[in-house]
C-alpha cells in the first residue's frame, strides 16, 4: 500500500527524488491507496467474502538501511498504516507487513502502527531473526529468516543447521512461522527444497 508501488510507477531514482524534493506528494499518493485498500476489502465482504489476513508489501529498506529515515515514515507513511491497521483489527483481521531489506530501524514505529505480522526477515540485510525475536518476539508473528544464500550453496548440513537453530529458537513462545527471507533462487533444484520443507516440518511443529 504505497512504497513499493510507487517504486514501480517512477522508479527508484524518481521516487527517492519525490521523498527529498515533495515528501507532501507521498503522503497524497499514500492516502489515496489506503482508501483504495479499505473499499477494496468492503467490497469483496459486501459480496461474501470474509478474511483472516490482510498483507500489503512496502519493501521499504535496502542492503544499508530504509529508503528513508524513520522520521519520514512516522511523518509520511505511518498515519496511512495506523488507520489500514486499525481499520482491520475493528473487523478481527490480522495485518500482515512485507519489506525487504534491512528495516531494524523501523521496526518500533512498525509496531506502533499495529502491524501483526512481520515478513520476511531479510537476513543480508541485516535483519537477525534471534534479535528481532528477542526485541519483538511479543509483538509480531515473524515470518521468514531462513538465508537463501544457504538455500542455494547446495551445503545441505549448513541448511539442515540453519533451519533447526533458527526454528527451533523462532518458535518459542508461538509466532513463528517458517520461510526463507527472500525468493528462492532458480538455481536450487527441487531435492534441496523438498529438504528445506522437511527438516522445516520437523522442527516447527507445536
Amino acid at each position: 500500500m504505497g512504497f513499493e508501488m510507487f517504486k514501480y510507477c517512477m522508479g527508484t531514482e524518481g521516487l527517492l527524488i519525490t521523498v527529498a524534493e515533495d515528501p507532501d506528494m507521498i503522503r497524497e499518493l499514500t492516502e489515496r491507496l489506503e482508501r483504495l485498500a479499505i473499499d477494496g476489502v468492503e467490497y469483496c465482504e459486501g459480496h461474501g467474502l470474509s478474511f483472516d489476513v490482510a498483507q500489503i508489501t512496502e519493501d521499504m529498506g535496502y542492503s544499508n538501511g530504509p529508503f528513508f529515515s524513520p522520521a519520514f515514515y512516522r511523518e509520511y507513511i505511518m498515519p496511512s498504516h495506523k488507520r489500514w491497521n486499525d481499520y482491520l483489527h475493528s473487523k478481527g483481521i490480522k495485518s500482515m507487513l512485507h519489506t525487504c531489506g534491512d528495516n531494524r530501524k523501523l521496526l518500533s514505529s512498525y509496531a506502533e502502527a499495529g502491524f501483526d505480522v512481520l515478513n520476511p526477515l531479510e537476513q543480508k540485510a541485516g535483519m537477525d531473526i534471534f534479535e528481532i525475536k528477542k526485541d519483538y518476539g511479543d509483538v509480531f508473528t515473524i515470518w521468514g529468516g531462513i538465508d537463501v544464500r544457504t538455500i542455494a550453496s547446495g551445503d545441505l548440513a549448513a541448511l539442515h543447521d540453519e533451519i533447526r537453530g533458527k526454528v527451533l529458537m523462532a518458535k518459542q513462545g508461538g509466532g513463528y512461522i517458517f520461510s526463507s527471507d527472500h525468493s528462492i533462487p532458480d538455481n536450487v533444484p527441487l531435492s534441496t527444497y523438498q529438504k528445506m520443507l522437511e527438516w522445516g516440518l520437523r522442527y516447527g511443529k507445536y
